[in-house]
């Protein structure tokens, strides 16, 4: 039900064990009265490598072959848009290591345009955040993404991403 407390929340995304509804549950205490609170105790309970570790799940199983369902997808949005809220809440304990930058880069290659657009303007606000290592991090991380792809051109995935938007 929803009355999880934060600390129940990173279990469940390490585990994979969510669903729309805790996603909305999680949503819904991170925009509530107490978010601050809220979001302190989920970032101390592991919380951001938990979503790091859930968004990984869907898309390795991408890169691994599976395509990822419709379903999948949707949480996927819904598992960035929380990670969106955590970037205007607490967003240095967001950006902590390239390993984010790498997972976030991973959603370029979901094939989902709006999921597409959704790790890249995260990805421009850790450039936002931090802008002495930011930049950084996020060359790094959309470099090993593009190593682990095995793509020739370092940004061949975002200037597709780009062209089909305005197609």
């Amino acid at each position: 039900g929803s009355n999880k407390q934060p600390q129940d929340y990173p279990g469940l995304l390490r585990e994979g064990r969510v669903n729309r509804n805790t996603l909305s549950a999680l949503q819904k205490s991170l925009k509530g009265k107490n978010k601050d609170s809220f979001s302190s105790i989920f970032v101390e309970s592991g919380g951001i490598p938990a979503i790091c570790k859930c968004i990984n799940k869907y898309t390795r199983e991408r890169t691994n072959g599976r395509k990822i369902s419709t379903r999948e997808l949707a949480l996927l949005s819904q598992i960035l848009k929380i990670f969106n809220i955590f970037l205007e809440i607490s967003p240095k304990s967001v950006l902590t290591t390239i390993d984010t930058a790498v997972t976030v880069a991973r959603c370029l290659g979901c094939g989902d345009l709006s999921i597409s657009f959704q790790a890249i303007e995260i990805l421009e606000s850790f450039c936002k955040i931090e802008p002495f290592i930011g930049p950084g991090i996020v060359f790094e991380g959309i470099n090993k993404y593009t190593t682990e792809k095995e793509e020739e051109f370092r940004f061949i995935s975002i200037v597709g991403i780009l062209e089909n938007k305005n197609a």
